[in-house]
């Protein structure tokens, strides 16, 4: 990734009161070795690309708190690659010799740089990142997307993505300070953009949308800028995890990339978030499934309500001590198919919502959610679902209201 360019102030975006959270979002097993050390051991080679790779301590990824809002059930895309500080160009199949930079635990990426770190591959000075690189490229013409959720464990001085031509360089970067303040850097014609402040230890979902020349940027599902970088030669593609650039790392930096997916069809499901209690590890990552949506329970705490139209269900998934993640889905019973769809909900304890994901929802208590273009229509045997986050009541647990609408009769 480019050198990162400093801040504008210019306000557009959430701040650090949009999430927070109060469990701890992973457990370190082992430990690592300084930087230092692997080099003046030959641990880690220096003047070419290392195939031995270094493997870290095991971070593990509090998956039922972590994988919440728009992309969780995303799986991680399968069709990509990782740049270190030792290796340009690691596969797939490599990964778990890479574990010091880079892990994968469920649904969810985990990137790591480490105080004093640098480029050794080349004799390029500093320069040091774990990113990773989609295998798909496209030139002017038509629009691709990547979506991911990032979750700022440690934030560090660098950038954390960018849309890259190697002839062109990037025309879009999104950078981090070690506030955990995040900035759009546009390439050209634009003012650089603060789009998020003090989320260290916070999450969004983040969707970039790219056709070769003009972009488009999204946070929690709102606009958050758009511009246009010419491009004329060359194919771009999406990178993102941590590039420090022409300086030093100064400190320790550690972010969570969630459902990270290039071009997601609309509809498509794959392993769901795993609540805390069941966080497992495995070196092997998930495959992404294609199936159509199932009508298994994305979460133990529910309320359904269902009649001759079909099956309304409330499901809480994290949860803190002052808010929690919800979901309802709007599965169809019946043997035609439900072309468009209206629910509605109301909390008797005060609770209020604060963000929503993949429809259109109005009111305020009661609330009234209705389908986006692309999730109006539900076949037979299959289901749409919206997500959104709320700030609790009175109540210590998270309330589950009765859910209405024409979807349910």
């Amino acid at each position: 990734m480019g050198n990162l360019r400093n801040f504008i102030v210019a306000v557009v975006g959430i701040t650090a009161s949009s999430f927070s959270f109060a469990q701890s979002l992973y457990t370190q097993s082992g430990s690592d070795v300084p930087f230092a050390q692997l080099i003046s051991q030959n641990i880690l080679p220096v003047g070419f690309n290392s195939t031995l790779g270094v493997k870290g301590s095991e971070i593990n990824v509090n998956n039922g708190v972590v994988e919440v809002g728009a992309y969780a059930r995303l799986g991680i895309v399968q069709a990509m690659g990782i740049h270190t500080v030792g290796n340009s160009a690691i596969s797939r199949a490599s990964f778990p010799r890479w574990s010091r930079w880079y892990q994968e635990d469920g649904n969810t990426q985990v990137f790591r740089l480490f105080k004093g770190e640098y480029n050794v591959r080349n004799t390029r000075g500093q320069a040091a990142r774990i990113e990773a690189h989609s295998n798909v490229s496209w030139g002017r013409g038509a629009w691709h997307e990547w979506v991911g959720r990032y979750t700022f464990v440690k934030p560090m001085n660098g950038a954390i993505f960018q849309v890259f031509n190697p002839i062109n360089q990037w025309a879009l970067q999104l950078g981090m300070n070690s506030n955990g303040d995040i900035t759009l850097n546009h390439r050209r014609n634009q003012a650089d953009q603060v789009i998020a402040r003090g989320m260290a230890g916070k999450g969004f979902d983040l969707r970039v949308r790219d056709n070769g020349q003009d972009y488009e940027v999204y946070i929690n599902g709102a606009k958050v800028g758009a511009g246009s970088y010419d491009r004329p030669t060359g194919n771009s593609g999406f990178r993102w995890g941590m590039y420090v650039g022409a300086t030093d790392v100064t400190q320790d930096g550690m972010i969570f990339v969630t459902g990270a997916t290039v071009d997601p069809r609309p509809g498509t499901v794959v392993t769901p978030p795993k609540p805390p209690s069941s966080v497992a590890k495995s070196s092997t990552p998930k495959p992404t499934s294609t199936a159509p949506r199932s009508s298994s329970p994305a979460a133990p705490r529910s309320s359904s309500s269902a009649a001759g139209g079909g099956k309304c269900t409330y499901l809480v998934g994290s949860e803190w001590n002052t808010g929690f993640t919800g979901t309802i889905r709007i599965t169809n019973t019946t043997t035609r198919v439900i072309n468009g769809w209206n629910v509605k909900w109301a909390y008797s304890d005060g609770t209020k919502v604060t963000s929503s994901w993949n429809v259109t929802l109005t009111g305020a208590n009661p609330y009234s959610a209705s389908n986006i273009s692309w999730n109006g229509a539900i076949q037979p045997g299959q289901y749409a679902e919206f997500g959104f986050q709320a700030n609790k009541g009175s109540s210590p647990k998270a309330q589950i209201p009765s859910v209405t609408g024409s979807a349910c009769q």
